[in-house]
């Protein structure tokens, strides 16, 4: 009787530390990756009984109980429009800004500010959902924000329509260097490259004086380019009574959740209210569809996978290029390659060979994770390195903007993939790549103790982020969340104040020594001169 008493005792004490939440998730940034990892998010709080209201630039994908689709209609056309319109160069091609932000890195750390503030501008230009969203009555409660910060807070306003439920933000681009905008702290461009340099520690002292002048340039488009754009358009379009300023109010997050690993980015020294997360999209592998495990297991020494993310379209590549893929292809009979590409078969230059699949949808989770799957031809994305990684399978990289550079540095170091460049991708070139990732065994022994090292944690990413989510709402006012940069400010925060004090008394001291060896010396001078 005793042990039954205890059972229903326990069973309601877990029931009482339940918390279903109401939850309001902003996912404002114009990618399918993206909304890949923060759907992956906000499916996690549903399935963990929490009532998600879902804010996003994509569509849903299914239907998933707790969670509440607000789309942005329209956000992407309309962001293609006005990118179009500032260029003048018609049509928007992604290849094209990949070439422009290659070419100069100081004007890539720019693009960033300009890119988000052309988004908000395109979320608002989405009526029906920012209609939707604020006709909620003010009084709504929602216990907690959830919002992606990659590409600024332009909706982050709404905490204030809500009477400011605590703020969480997220992103699904590794560590982005722009965190203390929101929760203050330091960034060490000392030993952490930037995402849009190939560097690798120990950087030289001109890799350094670089890196760290990038960085200095992406703070202050942000101070001055950025947060100026995003006040402009937000005070435009919602009219709501004593907004504060936009950094006001992300002052306000207490918690940063980021789609990064030590296990596979470069190590930095982390604030307790940063926690790292990265792979939560990451999920248990089902089994292929029947026609697509069949081409996989046919594969006489096994296949192979390429995609290149969800904004480098394949059928933007060129003929040419396109040409040399597929020939690299039928000269490697001996494993089969299932590609990613986006338009029908019927559309490339030359008719793949049999040993070849062209799809428009590929279940690359599943796929990555099957043992016949040998190696991953990618466009070394956040998401897709760590899927990689994860199931321990090496890479080919070609990578084509922003942080894709570092990603797939940082993977040829870890001795886990090959780095080729699209403008110089020829049959020889890719052909020797491909071989060299598969029968070199280093590369797959590398990137399964790399798999290890991911996977040894003792919750899974997107347990861990959930628990995070739901620790803010357990306790909303926990010191953690307090930062005393955010105080201090810049100088004082790195100390730099000091720094100049020291070096100004120092100059003091110099001066008054070099004054007073004058004036002792021009006193013997003048002694001597009247002597003679």
């Amino acid at each position: 009787m005793c042990s039954i008493v205890k059972k229903v005792f326990f069973i309601f004490f877990i029931v009482g530390q339940g918390y279903c939440a109401n939850v309001l998730y902003i996912h404002g940034v114009l990618s399918p990756s993206h909304h890949i990892w923060n759907r992956a998010l906000a499916k996690g709080l549903a399935d963990a009984g929490h009532n998600v209201t879902f804010i996003s630039t994509d569509p849903p994908k299914g239907n998933t109980k707790n969670l509440h689709y607000i789309e942005l209609e329209g956000s992407y056309e309309n962001l293609e429009e006005i990118m179009s319109l500032k260029d003048g160069h018609g049509e928007f091609n992604i290849l094209d800004y990949a070439k422009e932000s290659e070419g100069s890195k100081i004007n890539a750390a720019r693009i960033l500010s300009d890119y988000c503030t052309m988004s908000c501008e395109a979320i608002f230009n989405s009526k029906n959902g920012i209609q939707k969203i604020l006709s909620y009555p003010n009084d709504f409660k929602f216990d907690i924000i959830v919002q992606d910060f990659t590409c600024g807070s332009c909706l982050l306003p709404l905490a204030h329509k809500f009477n400011y439920p605590s703020i969480v933000g997220v992103s699904a681009f590794l560590n982005p260097p722009y965190t203390p905008f929101l929760i203050g702290g330091n960034k060490y461009p000392a030993y952490v490259p930037h995402y849009l340099l190939q560097y690798k520690p120990p950087m030289t002292f001109f890799q350094r004086f670089y890196n760290f002048l990038i960085y200095t340039v992406e703070d202050l488009s942000f101070e001055y380019e950025l947060y100026p754009g995003l006040e402009k358009t937000v005070r435009k379009n919602l009219n709501f009574k004593d907004l504060p300023p936009l950094k006001e109010i992300e002052h306000k997050t207490k918690l940063l959740l980021l789609n990064s690993d030590h296990a596979i980015d470069y190590p930095e020294p982390l604030q307790p209210n940063m926690v790292l997360v990265g792979g939560l999209q990451i999920t248990e592998p089902k089994e292929l569809p029947a026609d697509i495990k069949k081409f996989v297991e046919s594969g006489k020494k096994g296949t192979v996978l390429m995609s290149l993310g969800t904004n480098i379209l394949s059928n933007l590549l060129g003929d040419a290029i396109l040409t040399s893929i597929l020939k690299t292809f039928e000269s490697l009979p001996e494993y089969n390659f299932i590609w990613k590409f986006e338009s029908e078969p019927h559309e490339l230059p030359i008719k793949p060979s049999k040993n070849v699949m062209v799809s428009k949808f590929l279940p690359q989770n599943d796929l990555l994770a099957h043992p016949n799957l040998k190696a991953f031809i990618t466009h070394a994305g956040g998401l897709s390195t760590q899927e990689s990684l994860w199931y321990g399978k090496p890479m080919v990289g070609i990578p084509f903007i922003d942080d894709q550079y570092r990603t797939i540095e940082k993977c040829v170091t870890m001795g886990v993939g090959i780095k080729l460049e699209i403008a110089k991708l020829n049959v020889d070139i890719f052909r020797k790549a491909i071989k060299e990732a598969i029968e070199n065994p280093s590369y797959t022994k590398n990137a399964q103790k790399i798999s290890k090292l991911f996977q040894d944690k003792p919750k899974k990413p997107l347990e861990t982020a959930v628990w995070w989510i739901e620790y803010v709402l357990r306790n909303p006012d926990a010191p953690i969340y307090k930062s005393p940069t955010l105080e201090l400010g810049f100088l004082a925060s790195n100390n730099y104040d000091i720094y100049l004090v020291i070096i100004a008394c120092l100059h003091i001291i110099g001066f008054s020594i070099r004054a007073a060896y004058l004036k002792i010396f021009s006193k013997k001078s003048t002694e001597k001169v009247k002597k003679n």
